[in-house]
């Protein structure tokens, strides 16, 4: 069949900008189509059309960095390794609202919420007297104290570097 039975197929869905192929259906972030009941990511079937060799567990995007392009010139496949390393030099995973959104997932699993922690920098108790209280190794507390642990990115002022 070859990838272009397949770009023909999904082509009346897309809209041509520039040498990319932008897929105009779904909601999602990624071009998708419903294959047996199964979402599946258009990119994957056109990779499997023409014959890569599939990656276990691979993620499926495009060298023009465009969303939602199924050109398949552009498509490239990487690990999962690959692709957090290749947004990483991007600086996809650097950014503050990145930053807090991964501190308020962390925080979510912690035996400590945000009372506890003010309570813990109002208290003039020790480090180990408050690790025994909370459950909570004492280097722990005294991250918090610091202010490396369970920053405040509420705060117009959090992260201006004030020591």
């Amino acid at each position: 069949m070859g990838d272009e039975y397949l770009v023909a197929k999904y082509r009346a869905h897309c809209v041509e900008e520039g040498d990319c192929l932008i897929w105009q259906r779904g909601k999602g972030k990624l071009p998708q189509v419903t294959v047996g009941g199964k979402k599946v990511n258009i990119r994957k079937l056109i990779a499997t059309e023409r014959g890569d060799r599939m990656i276990s567990g691979a993620v499926f995007g495009c060298s023009c960095m465009t969303e939602k392009c199924i050109a398949p010139a552009h498509i490239r496949q990487r690990n999962r390794s690959q692709h957090g390393e290749f947004f990483g030099a991007l600086g996809a995973y650097s950014g503050p609202l990145k930053i807090a959104k991964m501190a308020a997932t962390k925080r979510a699993k912690s035996k400590l919420d945000d009372e506890k922690v003010a309570a813990i920098r109002a208290s003039s108790k020790t480090a180990l007297v408050l690790s025994a209280e909370y459950g909570v190794a004492a280097s722990y507390i005294t991250s918090i104290r610091n202010g490396n642990l369970w920053k405040n990115y509420a705060s117009p002022f959090a992260g201006l570097g004030a020591r």
